[in-house]
């Protein structure tokens, strides 16, 4: 429309050079519902995997913990603990783990990147652009907030394996590595297979 007006489209105004832009209030403004939908579907559904993911691996470290820990907790059964201070001892175990590591996670992500995003921005459309990375502390609070979440959602069905085990069976019980993964399985007397 600027060149059919006997105008040209250039960087610096002048009487014959029309600088123009977009302005993107107004294209956010008609956003249909379905793009909106369509952006947040990817978002969510990855958010979700880092949610599962981060569940799973920390679940996985508590059953592998707990599996190699069966004896003590056999112990702990024989000398008259219950269930419950079973997964009271697992949970607190978590709670230290958690203590000790969120802050250093949390230092560590802050610093990565704020080491990091210049360079992964470098290569965008941001370029020169002044852009700041926020401290803020409720980002922090929140972060920790949702990784102790997940650490006591991870932790609780390992918990409850450690409280059901029996003195007996905990005894009788060796652990072996097969193939990478801790396993549980039971002791033969000597000169059986």
């Amino acid at each position: 429309a600027i060149t059919e007006c006997g105008y040209q489209v250039g960087d610096i105004s002048t009487d014959e050079i029309i600088r123009y832009g977009v302005n993107y209030g107004y294209t956010m403004s008609s956003l249909r519902v379905q793009d909106v939908i369509g952006s947040l579907i990817p978002i969510l559904a990855f958010a979700l995997l880092i949610i599962f993911t981060g569940y799973l691996i920390i679940y996985n470290i508590f059953q592998i913990s707990v599996s190699s820990d069966i004896k003590f907790y056999g112990l702990l059964k024989t000398i008259g603990s219950t269930k419950k201070q079973i997964k009271r001892v697992v949970r607190y175990q978590a709670l230290i783990l958690c203590i000790l590591g969120i802050p250093a996670g949390l230092f560590f992500g802050y610093l990565l990147g704020y080491l990091l995003s210049p360079i992964a921005l470098s290569i965008t459309t941001y370029v020169g652009k002044d852009l700041t990375i926020s401290s803020s502390p409720v980002i922090f609070i929140a972060s920790a907030v949702f990784e102790l979440f997940t650490v006591l959602l991870s932790v609780s069905k390992p918990g409850r394996m450690a409280g059901k085990v029996s003195p007996i069976e905990a005894v009788r019980y060796n652990e072996a590595s097969f193939s990478g993964s801790a396993t549980l399985r039971p002791c033969l007397p000597y000169g059986k297979t």
